[in-house]
């Protein structure tokens, strides 16, 4: 009888043992992801630094060569070298031109055996320069040998031809290297949310994904054919095959839908930012009898054979800006029917509709390793490796948002789980106030970061950490000086329309089209949060809020910030969905 109690005793241990670590491990995949970015670097502040003139240009991306020149690729196809001074200035040396009409480049790396006199570097690119209608199969990767003391190209080979393209600018983007050699580059996927819209006139309609999109793919470069390029294309009179023992170019990792740029950290872990789908996406089916059913050329683990996953149109949830930890033949959330993945994301949690009700994650999802909320839209990303502010940065990713917040986010990893432990906000130490960065990369000598800022025309930045008691120094605002006095909002119908233009370019990804408020308040109502008057509007505008909304007199002039504030005057009451709580004070339009 003790031997049968003993015995019941031990199963009761091991079950609940059992319980308990699935329950606290489920409880850590769904919350150990979302770390708040509200805590500071203390002791931490980067300089920003005027380059002049000789910078301007949109380069996606921006690399230090084994030569320990900066190399800058334009969006345009043209690759700059600038010789980097000891105060961090940079001097235009060459101008490279491996196209005779404009690419979409956007991916470089030097070769992990290039040296400062063999200078081999691996580009991605499109084809075709056009971010509206461009066509399928536009993706390429190429091998380049720069000359070290010309602007001549001495090699231009295409290694890969014919990758997926989008319609649009989801493209194939970032390039890094593993420990052993092996290429690895991001290919964008073709669609909002896994089906091509049916909508006339939308970007992703009638282009359904292809087998190597919305991927990380790696290259092995020691099976390339003698005999370039290697021809990739999957369907439309292509066969390749990337699950093929012998296939050079192989996928690594899925679900991935738009992902700007990778790194390898040093840590071994494979990490990549990326864009969430806006609203209005659709999603697949995985029933056969189903006229949107689109039958898979490869049964993956993901899959969910028993389960009925409805297929959705124009899902009005956006989906959020993930950071990946990615592992191999991991499935990360943007569904690809040709493989077999038909849930978006976490399925319920994420799709909140109830034709999404029980839909539960894809089996071989992997839970993010942290995330950005939605609209963030990051792109460049490093991994730190300076000792400079006594190594408080040393092994923290920075990652550009080229959205809303518009600055550097440093993410700080957890050693055990290699997720992000605790997450800082670059405005806080000197790295914000970036119209739109796009990608980042740090000079390991000294630390100075340099960014290529897309806004504004397009310029590389300069920022220099602080230590020793150096001065910092203050961004100015714009040259206009504010005087409060002399603000008018009586705008004419042209700078009404001036205000509408300033307003659909910077504030719907927060306050929605119509104003109606997403992230951020409903200003077509007759309510205002911050003050009752005109004055308050532009205020709030110009200084931004301790709550969230950021400061524009630095990215705005005073006129063109009292026609957006008389653009949002003349939306008052044409939406009043949403109303604030009753301590929003009603404006009066009289008083200035």
């Amino acid at each position: 009888m003790k031997l049968l109690k003993l015995l019941f005793f031990l199963v009761f241990i091991v079950l609940f043992s059992y319980s308990y670590r699935v329950h606290v491990y489920d409880f850590l995949r769904k919350s150990i992801y979302k770390v708040s970015s509200k805590e500071k670097l203390e002791g931490v502040y980067f300089n920003s630094i005027n380059l002049g003139e000789k910078v301007k240009g949109i380069f996606t991306t921006l690399t230090i060569g084994p030569d320990e020149k900066l190399y800058a690729a334009s969006i345009s196809g043209e690759i700059q070298r600038f010789q980097i001074n000891k105060d961090g200035k940079l001097r235009l040396e060459h101008t490279f031109l491996p196209f005779d009409s404009p690419r979409l480049l956007i991916g470089f790396r030097f070769d992990p055996k290039a040296s400062k006199d063999n200078l081999k570097v691996w580009i991605t690119y499109c084809q075709t320069f056009d971010l509206e209608n461009a066509p399928n199969w536009d993706g390429r990767l190429a091998r380049l040998q720069l000359s070290p003391n010309s602007d001549k190209v001495l090699e231009n080979t295409l290694v890969i031809n014919n990758l997926p393209r989008s319609a649009k600018d989801h493209l194939t983007n970032g390039i890094d290297f593993d420990k052993d050699g092996f290429l690895y580059f991001n290919q964008g996927s073709n669609t909002m949310m896994g089906r091509a819209c049916r909508e006339a006139g939308r970007w992703d309609a009638k282009r359904e994904e292809e087998l190597l999109s919305a991927t990380v793919l790696k290259l092995d470069i020691s099976k390339l054919p003698n005999d370039l390029p290697l021809d990739v294309k999957t369907s439309y009179g292509g066969n390749y095959n990337p699950y093929h023992p012998s296939a050079p170019l192989t996928i690594y990792a899925t679900g991935i839908r738009n992902a700007y740029d990778l790194v390898w950290h040093s840590n071994g872990e494979l990490y990549v930012p990326v864009n969430g789908s806006a609203k209005g996406g659709s999603t697949p089916t995985s029933d056969p009898q189903h006229p949107y059913y689109i039958k898979p050329v490869i049964f993956s683990s993901n899959q969910q054979h028993n389960s009925h996953i409805p297929p959705l149109a124009d899902v009005r949830i956006p989906q959020e800006d993930w950071l990946l930890k990615v592992k191999y033949k991991g499935y990360y959330g943007h569904p690809n029917p040709l493989r077999g993945e038909f849930v978006l994301n976490r399925g319920e949690k994420d799709v909140k509709v109830k034709e999404y009700e029980g839909i539960i994650p894809a089996e071989n999802f992997q839970y993010p390793a942290y995330s950005m909320g939605v609209h963030a839209a990051p792109t460049g990303i490093i991994e730190y490796k300076n000792g400079v502010f006594s190594n408080k940065l040393n092994g923290m990713l920075m990652v550009a948002r080229y959205n809303l917040y518009d600055d550097i986010l440093i993410m700080q990893i957890d050693h055990l789980s290699k997720n992000i432990a605790h997450s800082y906000d670059g405005k806080d130490i000197g790295l914000g106030q970036i119209d739109r960065p796009l990608d980042i990369i740090e000079d390991q000598r000294n630390g100075n970061l340099y960014i290529s800022q897309y806004g504004n025309g397009g310029k590389i930045l300069l920022f220099k950490p602080i230590e020793n008691g150096e001065k910092r120094i203050v961004n100015p605002p714009n040259n206009d000086k504010l005087d409060e006095k002399s603000l008018k909002f009586n705008m004419t119908e042209g700078e009404l329309r001036a205000g509408e233009h300033i307003f659909k370019e910077n504030c719907i990804a927060c306050h929605g089209e119509e104003a109606q408020g997403i992230l951020a308040p409903n200003l077509a109502d007759e309510y205002w949060i911050h003050g009752g008057s005109t004055t308050d509007i532009f205020k709030t505008i110009y200084y931004g809020t301790d709550k969230g909304m950021q400061a524009w007199q630095n990215k705005l002039s005073v006129q063109q910030i009292q026609q957006l504030t008389s653009y949002i005057l003349s939306l008052q009451g044409s939406n009043p969905k949403n109303p604030l709580p009753p301590e929003g004070k009603k404006i009066d339009k009289m008083v200035n």
